[in-house]
């Protein structure tokens, strides 16, 4: 094979974080609104900064607003969540030998 078992879990790991993207994302535009929820000054800033003028190009806008947006949620989780669980192995580890 021309992928070792590292290579898969980082793809495994890559693909997952694309997935929760991807699904966060959805969510936040579907049911919290989240483009209404910014302030009118950031979109105006934002549609200035990148020559938006129809709607289409706001929609676009709220659209890659809302995958960096979750990109960085779900990247921060994840990398919380492999923070504590590699303390939860080492705290277990450390556990099992000071009773042997």
């Amino acid at each position: 094979m021309w992928l070792d078992e590292k290579s898969y879990y980082l793809v495994f790991i890559g693909l997952c974080i694309l997935f929760a993207t991807g699904l966060l994302t959805r969510w936040l535009l579907t049911y919290l609104k989240m483009p209404a929820r910014l302030p009118e000054s950031f979109w105006l800033w934002m549609g200035d900064m990148f020559g938006i003028q129809d709607a289409e190009g706001q929609i676009g806008l709220e659209i890659w607003t809302g995958l960096g947006f979750s990109f960085i949620v779900v990247l921060f989780s994840a990398v919380v969540g492999r923070f504590v669980w590699r303390g939860i192995q080492y705290v277990l580890t450390n556990k099992d030998r000071s009773r042997g």
